[in-house]
Order: structure tokens, then sequence, then C-alpha cells
């Protein structure tokens, strides 16, 4: 692929600064009129939403002109990237071009595409969204849409018997995925009632990232995932010509689309951290204070070393965060550099969940994607067993469906195929191991022994079936790369526009950026209900309540509620704070006399040695109760 000129590729570069500089010198003004929209409620729905729940973290401190000049930080933040952007376009467009040409133009064997296939629908039914079902029973003034999805709650709102349905049947989609039963059909179906059945969970006030799921399913749906390592594929082998054991761009384009989006999951939570809060994020006590608001979040939950003692460990561990979150996309491109972010993905998750309990093992598990699995599954086969093996069969039409169903199987390459019309007498195949003849009993024995999933695939081997008529030579066509090209690049624009605009919703968004700056506190909620005299009747406290947790399932997706209703104005008609009085009377029995529920919004410490601690506290909104 040829590289675009110098003097175009300078043109460009030219065009660029100076659209930079326009966007600097025009930027200063205007953006200070979108905070301050922002900082009133009246700028766009999910500016408004960041900075009113930014603003819950230091409601006293974190004024408009804190993030006026916040604003102009940020500013000069995005221009230094946008220059390194157009720096690194300049590489990718000059003498990268080759690089990313051969990225997109690699081949890959079928069975990596069906071992990502089986590793995705597996991770779908074992850690999947089970909580829809849990959702739906909450009252119905619970309900938060993600932006964009206000109108679904008068369309289709989530009933308990609607979401049971689509469950159950997006479970036998997936289970037909997993098992390559009808493997398109079965991966369209996952994904489009994956689409429902997975966002019932996020118009409950909490937006769970597990967008990549969904992602993976389309990329899945449009690509040949079935061609091994399926029933599908077993099918196909005991047709003449239909079985694919060949690498192919169809099986690599899809798995490429899926590094990507991965690296775009990492990549803007880390370009955030820079451009709003830049090098303090990292070189401040900002990462101890993130630390004590997760435990904080986990309802007291305490790492067995406690990093947050030891500055210099968790300052570092901030700047190398940064450079993994920003680098991990571009070190795809690059054998080496890829190999090393590889092992810094572990190293990340495993800090994550060692020092904050967060389990990300979905995307960790979908790892599985950056390995040559035919090249180390064909290596571990010839350590184990060497080359010695060779499957003889006859020509004849059933011994090679036989034989084409056994090597459609060998996941390990243990085994060679050769069709010999000297095999065995009165046998139609047998294995030559070391130059001796093996068949009958000892044939199939010898075999699960290289081939372990032949068990799986014996009902195909002993049933009998007329083979449909071999292809003429060049007639079968490989699929067309055009469905996973256009997939992967619908999906790729969506997620980076999203990761640019900060968009937080569903089937896309940005994943958790954690880029603002934190203090040792949080916001919370205190109701405290009276009597008709105004006594006070009973007092909850719903962080601190399992009832309320166990309400919502987990303890952040509580909080995430909370905060999003403390983000309220306080004069609105119908609060969503009902919501919480609802859910109160429904857990606690003892409130039959309540005539009036006071809702404090109180800021609380977070530090582990005086946790709920509240520091200050503030009537918010009153709830008159009328009599049933």
């Amino acid at each position: 692929m040829p590289a675009i000129g110098p003097r175009h590729l300078g043109f460009l570069l030219l065009a660029g600064i100076l659209l930079g500089v326009a966007g600097w010198v025009a930027g200063g003004s205007l953006l200070e009129d979108v905070v301050e929209a922002a900082y009133d409620g009246t700028s766009l729905e999910y500016l408004d939403r960041l900075v009113a729940k930014d603003r819950l973290k230091d409601p006293q401190n974190r004024t408009l002109a804190y993030y006026q000049e916040r604003g102009s930080r940020t500013l000069h933040r995005l221009i230094l990237l946008y220059l390194a952007g157009l720096a690194l376009a300049a590489l990718a467009l000059g003498p990268g071009r080759e690089r990313l040409g051969s990225f997109f133009r690699a081949e890959t064997s079928p069975l990596n595409l069906a071992l990502f296939r089986i590793a995705l629908f597996s991770q779908v039914l074992v850690f999947g969204p089970r909580l829809a079902i849990e959702a739906s029973h909450l009252p119905e003034t619970a309900l938060v849409a993600p932006p964009g999805w206000g109108w679904f709650l008068e369309v289709l709102p989530p009933t308990p018997f609607l979401v049971e349905g689509a469950f159950r049947l997006f479970q036998l989609f997936c289970v037909a995925s997993l098992l390559g039963l009808f493997t398109r059909t079965a991966t369209v179906g996952a994904a489009v009632l994956g689409l429902y059945v997975m966002g019932i969970p996020q118009f409950y006030g909490k937006i769970d990232h597990y967008h990549a799921f969904w992602w993976f399913m389309l990329l899945l749906a449009s690509s040949p995932s079935g061609h091994a390592l399926s029933l599908d594929a077993i099918l196909r082998a005991r047709s003449p010509g239909e079985a694919a054991t060949t690498p192919g761009r169809e099986y690599a384009l899809p798995l490429r689309f899926v590094w990507l989006l991965i690296g775009v999951i990492y990549f803007f939570p880390g370009f955030w951290k820079f451009v709003i809060s830049g090098a303090e994020w990292a070189l401040s006590d900002n990462l101890k204070y993130k630390m004590y608001a997760k435990w904080f979040e986990l309802g007291g939950w305490e790492p067995l070393f406690r990093l947050d003692r030891y500055p210099l460990l968790y300052k570092a561990g901030g700047v190398l965060t940064m450079v993994f979150e920003m680098g991990f996309v571009f070190a795809l491109f690059s054998g080496r550099l890829r190999i090393l972010f590889i092992l810094g993905g572990l190293v990340f998750y495993l800090n994550n969940v060692v020092f904050l309990n967060i389990h990300f093992t979905y995307l960790i598990l979908n790892y599985v994607v950056f390995f040559d699995w035919r090249l180390l599954l064909s290596r571990l086969g010839a350590g184990l067993f060497g080359q010695g093996a060779v499957l003889l069969y006859t020509p004849d039409p059933s011994a090679q469906r036989q034989a084409a169903v056994i090597r459609s199987l060998d996941v390990l390459g243990a085994v060679r195929y050769e069709a010999d019309i000297r095999a065995l007498p009165g046998s139609r195949i047998s294995l030559s191991l070391k130059g001796s003849a093996v068949h009958g009993i000892r044939l199939w024995t010898a075999l699960a022994s290289r081939v372990p999933l032949v068990i799986l695939g014996l009902p195909f081997l002993v049933t009998s079936r007329r083979p449909a008529p071999p292809r003429e030579k060049g007639t079968s066509r490989p699929p067309s790369l055009r469905p996973p090209a256009l997939t992967g690049v619908i999906l790729l624009s969506a997620n980076v526009l999203c990761g640019l605009a900060l968009v937080d919703s569903w089937p896309f968004a940005v994943y958790p950026t954690f880029a603002s700056i934190d203090r040792p506190q949080a916001p919370s909620v205190l109701l405290v209900a009276t009597d008709s005299d105004g006594r006070p009747l009973a007092r909850a406290a719903p962080l601190r309540d399992d009832r309320f947790v166990s309400a919502f399932g987990s303890p952040t997706r509580l909080r995430a509620y909370l905060n999003l209703l403390l983000a309220k104005d306080p004069h609105e008609t119908d609060h969503p704070l009902q919501a919480l009085w609802l859910l109160w009377k429904q857990v606690d029995g003892g409130l039959e006399g309540a005539r009036t529920v006071h809702f404090y919004r109180a800021m609380v410490s977070t530090i582990p040695e005086e946790r709920y601690r509240v520091l200050n506290r503030e009537l918010f909104y009153k709830l008159v109760v009328e009599e049933d």
C-alpha cells in the first residue's frame, strides 16, 4: 500500500494545526458559556448530569468559578492531545500506512474465532446480567432511563412477565451460539434480544458497563464464527468440500475489531483523566481518596494490603495506569508492544481486584482474542504426541466423511490425515502409530487421547448420511468481509463518538473514567419518618441498610441511584426520591403511622478509620404521606 506523498501530508498537517489554533482561540469564550450552562443544568442532559454528579463530591467548594478554571485547563490539554493525535495520524497515513493495512489484511484460523465465540457466550451465560429479572420487580418509580431512552419507558416498560420471557429466550439463543447450532441465526437472535435483556438493569440508576458483551455478539453475528468447534462445523465436514480448516481474512477481521474495541474501552478513561485532571490525577492524594470512595461504596470492604499508606506506590501506580490506558490501543499495531501491554492488562486487572475489589472478569477473559490458539495448541499437540499418528482412510464417501469430522475436532493437530486405498483390509479408516496399524476399539481409544473432542462427535461418526454431491473446484466462495467490516466500523465509530462526548448510556458508552479529583467524603441520603404530631417514628440510612442494598442488587447500584436523585431539582414535582419511600415501606412494616418523610442530603466521611461519620447535612426534600 503506497504512502501518501510528503507534499500532501504536509498540507494536511498544516490544515490540522490551523484548525487546532482556531479551536483554541474560539474555544475559550465558547467553553465558558458551555460550563456555565452545564453548571445551571441548562446544557445537554449528559453534561448536566456530569457536572451535577461531580458537584455532589464537594458542593461547598465546587462553584461556577471552580469549573470555569477547570474548563480553561481542560481546553489546553485537549489542544495538546489534538496535536499529538495529528502527529500519530501523520505516521499512520505516511510511513505506518503499510503496517495499518497489514493489520486489517491479517489471516487467522477459524479455530481462533470459534474459541472466542465459545469464551464470549460462556461468559454471558455464567456472568450474564441476571439482574434484569430482579430489577424488573422494583417499584416503577425507581426507573431512571439512560440518556436517549426516555421514550422506551412509555412504549415498552420492563414488566416482570415480559423480562422473564425475553431473558429465557435470550438464554436459549446463547446456548445455541455456544454449541454452534444454527450459529448465524443463534448469534443474531442473541444480539437482538441482548439489546433488550441486557439493557433492563441500566434503567435503575446505574450504568453497568458490560456493553462489550453486546458489541462482540454483533461482530460474531456478522462473521462465520460457526466454521469450527461447532455442531454446524461437524455437519459441514460431512459434506465434501464444505469443511473450513484453512486460515482466512474472514476469521481475522472480526477479531481485529474486537482488539480495537478493547483498546477504545481503555483509551478514553485514560484520555479524560489527563484532560480533566492532568498530572494531579496521579501525583496527588487523589488515588488514595478514590480507594476510600470505592471501599465506602462496597460497604466498608478493605484490602489485605493497605496501599493508601504508601504514597510512592499509589502515585507510581497512577502514572502507570494513565500510560497503560492511553497506550493500549496503539500498542496493538506492534507485536512486541502488544505482548507488553497485554501483560500490563493482566497486572492492571489484578490490581483492581486486590485493591479496589473491582472485577471486570469478562473483559480480561476476552483476552483470548489476542492469541493464536491454532499455533499454541498445535505446539502443545506436537509436544505431547509428536508427529507419529496418521489417520488413513479409503477414498469412499463414508470414510472421507468420518475423516473430515475427526479432523474438524482435532484442535491439537495431533494427527495427519491421508487418503490411502491400502488403509487396512476390512476397515475404511485406520490409525498408523509408529508404523503399527490400529483399528477397531483401539483406533477410537487412541484417537480419543489425541483428539479428545472426538467423543462429542461420536453420534455423527456412527450415523450414516447420504453425502451431498461435491462442489466443482472454484465454485465455493469464502464468506464476505463486508458484514464484519461494516459492523466493526459502526461499533468503533459509535464508541469513539461516545468516548469523546462522555456519553454514558446503552448500548454505547464511555467506560468509567474516574477522571475527577476526589476528596475523602461522599454524598449520602438520610431518611426520617415522623407521625402526625411531628415526632420521629423511624430513621434509615440506605447505604448502611442491607435491606435497601439487597433490593437494588449491589451497594454500587444503590449509591449510583442515590447520586442521581440528589442531583435532581428538589422542587421537582413527583420527585423520584418518592421511590425510596415506597421501597422503605416494602422492607419495613412499622411505618403505617408515618405522615411526613424528611430526606436529608448528608456528606459523610469515606476515611476507613471514621467511615460514615456525618460531616454535615441539610434538608433536601419533604414528602407528605397521604393516608390510605
